[in-house]
C-alpha cells in the first residue's frame, strides 16, 4: 500500500459514534460524501448518570461511620487530654502540700520552688554522706 493508497483508505473510512446527545450534524467528508457528528454538548452538565439508590446509601452509611469514627477519636484525644491535666492538677497539689510555704501558689512558682527544694535536699544528703544511695 502507497502513501497514496493509505490516504484514499483513510477519507473512505468512517465510524459511527452513539450519542446521548440526539441531535447529530451532518458534515462533509473527504470523499465529499457527507456523515453524520454528533454535536457538541456540555457533558459535565447535560447528562446524570444513572446511580443505585443503593450503592448511594452505602456510600452515605460508610461516610457516616467514619464520620462517628471521627467524632469518637476527638472524644478520645479529648478525654486523654483530660486526663493528663487532671493529673498534673494532682501532682501540683501534692507538691503544694510537700513544699514549706506552697499553698495557694501558682502551678508553675510551685515546680519551680519543688526542682530548688529537691536539690537542696539532695545536697543535705550528700552533706550526711548519703549520696553513695
Amino acid at each position: 500500500m502507497t502513501v497514496h493508497d493509505k490516504k484514499h483508505w483513510f477519507e473512505e473510512r468512517t465510524e459511527e459514534v452513539a450519542s446521548s446527545a440526539g441531535v447529530t450534524k451532518k458534515r462533509k467528508l473527504f470523499d465529499g460524501g457527507y456523515g453524520e457528528v454528533p454535536s457538541i454538548m456540555d457533558t459535565a452538565s447535560s447528562m446524570k448518570p444513572n446511580r443505585s439508590l443503593e450503592l448511594e446509601d452505602d456510600a452515605e452509611s460508610s461516610c457516616a461511620c467514619n464520620r462517628s469514627s471521627g467524632f469518637r477519636e476527638v472524644d478520645s484525644l479529648s478525654s486523654n487530654k483530660k486526663m493528663r491535666k487532671e493529673k498534673i492538677r494532682e501532682t501540683v497539689n501534692i507538691l503544694q502540700n510537700i513544699i514549706p510555704g506552697g499553698k495557694g501558689k501558682d502551678a508553675m512558682v510551685v515546680l519551680d520552688e519543688a526542682i530548688h527544694y529537691l536539690k537542696s535536699l539532695k545536697l543535705k544528703a550528700k552533706a550526711f554522706g548519703l549520696d553513695s544511695l
